[in-house]
């Protein structure tokens, strides 16, 4: 769920809301949604706005631990891929795609790249 300031044109509040489907399909009564995560909260924000997520985006990059949070909850806690888990390539391609709308045009990514690059 996503709250936006009309005015500003700019996200507010981001939540995600998921169910347990093995849970749903067992029994008969109606699913129990549950929130997965806030998006300010579970990151320490103060707002969403572009800056904020760049920052956010930087602290992935070099907080490990941040990112995998990030990572279990963009794949919903699904057991198969935590169970694969996210080596540095599916990392920088996470990455990548948080920060590109024009993937012709790859400058934000080769940042990311070479921030990562450092690190190691």
């Amino acid at each position: 769920m996503q709250k936006q300031d009309g005015c500003q044109e700019g996200m507010l509040e981001h939540e995600a809301w998921i169910m347990n489907l093995t849970e749903a399909n067992i029994g008969p009564s109606d699913p129990k949604w549950f929130k997965l995560y806030d998006g300010r909260e579970t990151f320490g924000l103060n707002s969403l706005s572009a800056q904020e997520m760049s920052d956010l985006v930087d602290r992935f990059i070099v907080d490990e631990e941040l990112f995998q949070i990030y990572y279990r909850n963009y794949v919903k806690q699904g057991d198969p891929k935590m169970e694969r888990g996210c080596d540095a390539e599916c990392k920088r391609g996470k990455l990548c795609s948080m920060v590109t709308s024009d993937f012709g045009n790859q400058t934000k990514c080769n940042e990311i790249s070479r921030k990562m690059k450092l690190r190691n």
